[in-house]
């Protein structure tokens, strides 16, 4: 009889687990859809899955790379301002990140290309700065990043 409460508590747990775990597979089978259709050129179809991905998934480990991907689909697209937006938001949400310093990079060259020299300026030196406590705390000294629509 002891062992009924035991069973029980295991099957609820099981059962939990089973709503949950499925649910984030999905959404993560979102974000793959996305990186699968960047690779075979259908860049709106990847532009829809990691849309999708970062509405259903805003917490995870892959809305950075979600956020950038959108962000390259609005500058492939020339929409500068929504492609500025989505890496904005990428430099806020994950200051510690290595993607955040190619999001600056993007709009470095932005605010160049616009004669924004005090914004570039700004931005050259959160590379820098972001760079320089890179290499103190680490030992490489590249960097590399591939988004999610060049996978």
């Amino acid at each position: 009889m002891k062992r009924t409460p035991l069973i029980s508590a295991l099957l609820i747990c099981f059962l939990v687990a089973g709503g949950i775990v499925p649910g984030a597979r999905a959404a993560a089978n979102a974000y793959y859809k996305g990186v699968r259709a960047a690779r075979s050129g259908n860049m709106h179809f990847a532009f829809m899955h990691l849309r999708e991905y970062l509405q259903s998934n805003p917490q995870s480990s892959l809305t950075k790379d979600a956020l950038f991907g959108i962000a390259e689909y609005y500058l492939l697209g020339s929409d500068r301002q929504r492609g500025a937006l989505y890496l904005w938001r990428v430099i806020k949400e994950y200051p510690e990140s290595r993607i955040k310093v190619f999001a600056c990079a993007y709009l470095l060259a932005m605010a160049r290309e616009d004669g924004k020299e005090e914004l570039a300026e700004k931005l050259e030196r959160e590379i820098v700065t972001f760079y320089n406590l890179s290499l103190v705390f680490s030992t490489f000294k590249k960097s590399e990043y591939t988004s999610a629509l060049n996978r």
